[in-house]
């Protein structure tokens, strides 16, 4: 806990938030290699990947494989086979019954028969065990191959690279596997391309190929077995995955790991890390609470979200506060399945979060986070206010303007037990953008000051590839805008909600808050009861199942800020710790909910925190804004000179 004073205390709190940055970056040095496996020590809650490898180590499958069961939570374990046969370790692992996916690479099979594999875990009838082969080219043994099909192979053959971009398309009638991915197409500017040659009466299904002349090239298929089913995935470039890339290279390359992690999502099922529910958001940024703002007409907007059936909230900033129109409000009471509010920036001043440069000691100058801090209080004052005015509420949860600000901003809303911050890039301003691929994957992270950082996209330039992919991964679909994207109509979103229906029937429309509390990840424990990762301090568990159940909620969290208690509906609840983590294990009904709230130490007082708006400048700026969007952006000359404007600074 931290008080800030006159005089020194700027030095003061810098010396203090850099002290907790550098502690939180060593803490998380430790977590994160274990963030998204957790695995206990009790052995329940991992389940086994068998990986089996012929002499060479088949790294690059491997790195694969290891960025794909850590993603879902699971055991790997690693063995190779050489000219012997099975060796003890794996006859061991199989007799066992620890393994419940196996993963062989091509140069194992000429070593290993598949007779004897399917006999053995056919022989494990309380549950059923899958094999992908992976890494299969022209090269591979065509008996062998045909024999492992059971004919539904007659050869793996080699595209010739004659093409610059190719186009790998999921198909649509495999959507127990593929899930969202089903009948999306992906474009990669791997070199080496395989593909099979399927027998006339076949039992292989294509699930995903090659487009190319009109024809779909099978690269990844599978073959059904009356007690289990074998998978075969024909090589394409092999990429190290090591190393750091940006977001654009992640977006090009994810279709290489794509075929494993829907092998093991498949196969695995409720062993593997998951949320309980496909969430998406639609988020206005900006606009104040008159009708209309702009090109956005509040009454027109419930119309279509009762038609189209989604919700949207409104990114709001706080310093206009004192200043809705009560037919607007009324429309939020009225609809709260379908408007929602939450907090952006303070003033919207374009520089009120951004990190400020340090000074040639290497220290922050004295105001700067003293100012950041106050801006923060500031901001969840004038919400408060509002909110209590108004009878309208509104999530805890920092949408920044223009871009997502510093690590050390970050921070400070981790001490004002913000939910969490949604922007359009989830890695702070300052921090290397280039990260490890697994970093990609999840949309939340907490690698930052162990706080949520969410990752949204804008809805101007959505593609098909982006929404399936990140609803197969279970990340919430984030989605936002201004108020010109109507420019073309208050419609204009309607289209898009029908496109990401066909990708997920099932999706839930929620606001910011209710995303950011049901975000957690469950997996199930091999004695039936269920593994939480939790993301926020405030999650509503849910137990969805048919049974009564045990769940065990774990959370990261550093000593700083303290927690003073666990409250669990209303009431306090006990925790323990456990290294760097707090578990919290609740017992519900089926169909039963709890409410999870982890509550901090902070110095904020709601009383002695002014709301008032005495800055000139930023009035001045707030109406200069309110006349820009309100006036000017109502002519195509004045949206001409705003774009040259923000173009052109």
């Amino acid at each position: 806990m931290f008080v800030l004073n006159p005089g020194s205390a700027g030095r003061r709190l810098d010396n203090i938030l850099c002290a907790k940055v550098l502690f939180v970056r060593v803490y998380m040095v430790i977590v994160l290699s274990a963030i998204y496996v957790l695995q206990a020590t009790n052995g329940l809650s991992a389940e086994t990947v068998l990986f089996i490898h012929g002499a060479v180590d088949g790294s690059i499958e491997k790195q694969r494989l290891e960025l794909a069961c850590e993603f879902y939570g699971l055991d790997l374990y690693a063995t190779a086979i050489g000219p012997n046969g099975m060796s003890e370790p794996l006859s061991k692992s199989l007799s066992q019954r620890r393994a419940k996916a196996i993963v062989i690479t091509a140069d194992a099979l000429a070593n290993l028969d598949v007779a004897d594999i399917i006999h053995r875990i056919s022989e494990r009838k309380e549950y059923k065990v899958n094999i992908l082969i992976l890494g299969l080219t022209d090269e591979s043994d065509t008996n062998k191959l045909h024999n492992w099909s059971y004919g539904a192979i007659e050869r793996a053959a080699r595209l010739p690279n004659n093409e610059k971009n190719i186009v790998l398309k999921v198909s649509g009638n495999q959507r127990d596997v593929a899930r969202e991915l089903a009948g999306q197409e992906f474009t990669t500017q791997e070199r080496e391309n395989h593909f099979f040659v399927l027998g006339k009466a076949t039992k292989g299904q294509t699930i995903m190929g090659i487009s190319t002349n009109g024809q779909l090239l099978p690269n990844f298929i599978r073959v059904s077995l009356p007690e289990n089913e074998i998978f075969f995935q024909a090589k394409s470039t092999s990429r190290p995955l090591a190393g750091r890339i940006e977001w654009s290279e992640y977006r090009e390359r994810f279709i290489e790991i794509a075929p494993l992690m829907m092998f093991l999502r498949y196969s695995l099922n409720d062993y593997t890390w998951h949320t309980i529910a496909d969430l998406a958001n639609f988020t206005i940024d900006d606009p104040w609470l008159r009708e209309p703002y702009g090109f956005l007409s509040y009454n027109a907007l419930i119309t279509e979200m009762i038609r189209a059936d989604f919700h949207t909230t409104i990114a709001f900033i706080p310093w206009n506060f004192d200043r809705s129109e009560p037919q607007v409000l009324s429309l939020f009471r009225k609809y709260p399945q379908r408007l929602s509010i939450s907090v952006h920036g303070n003033n919207h001043d374009h520089r009120e979060f951004y990190p400020y440069d340090r000074l040639p000691n290497g220290m922050w100058p004295d105001d700067a986070l003293l100012k950041q801090t106050a801006n923060i209080k500031q901001a969840i004052a004038r919400m408060e206010e509002f909110s209590k005015i108004e009878k309208v509420p509104y999530d805890r949860v920092m949408v920044f303007p223009h871009s997502i600000a510093g690590e050390m901003t970050i921070s400070l809303l981790k001490d004002y037990d913000f939910l969490a911050t949604v922007n359009a890039n989830n890695i702070p301003i300052g921090a290397e953008q280039a990260q490890d691929f697994g970093f990609f994957i999840r949309s939340v992270t907490l690698q930052f000051s162990n706080f949520p950082s969410i990752r949204r996209f804008s809805a101007n330039a959505l593609e098909s590839s982006d929404i399936a992919r990140e609803l197969f991964l279970d990340n919430p679909l984030m989605l936002y805008t201004h108020h010109d994207y109507f420019l073309t109509g208050v419609n204009r979103f309607n289209n898009t909600v029908a496109s990401i229906k066909e990708i997920q029937p099932d999706l839930k429309w929620r606001s910011l808050g209710d995303i950011a509390r049901h975000i957690y990840l469950e997996r199930q424990r091999e004695d039936g009861n269920y593994e939480i990762y939790a993301f926020t301090n405030n999650i509503v568990l849910e137990n969805l199942h048919k049974k009564k159940a045990t769940f065990y909620v774990r959370k990261n969290e550093s000593s700083y800020p303290p927690i003073i208690k666990v409250v669990v509906a209303n009431k306090s609840y006990p925790f323990e710790r456990q290294g760097s983590e707090i578990l919290i294990i609740v017992n519900l009904l089926s169909g039963e909910a709890a409410d999870i709230n982890i509550e901090h130490v902070n110095d904020f007082e709601l009383e002695t925190t002014s709301i008032a708006k005495y800055d000139l400048r930023i009035r001045a700026l707030r109406l200069l804004s309110d006349f820009r969007d309100l006036t000017i952006s109502r002519t195509a000359l004045g949206r001409m000179f705003i774009d040259m404007f923000y173009k052109k600074g």
